[in-house]
């Protein structure tokens, strides 16, 4: 899965032991960080944030839909 200059993707926090969700977008900036090549990234919420291949890697079934399954319902409380 390859995104573009620009092109916007979604990407997950665990803040807290919660999920987030955002998007993002690949501002085609690149750097390395502590000796790892990072990618900078801008936020939704318009802040930057740099994302290391690995973790780019595990948002990959925020973005495909075919990796996704559907459910009738939920169910709260």
């Amino acid at each position: 899965m390859k995104f573009k200059v620009g092109q916007i993707f979604n990407v997950s926090f665990n803040i807290n032991n919660s999920h987030t969700l955002s998007t993002a977008h690949f501002t085609g900036k690149t750097l390395m960080l502590n000796g790892e090549k990072v990618y900078l990234c801008e936020l939704a919420s318009g802040k930057r944030y740099v994302f290391t291949q690995a973790l780019l890697d595990s948002f990959a079934p925020l973005n495909d839909d075919s990796l996704m399954e559907t459910a009738d319902s939920i169910t709260m409380g």
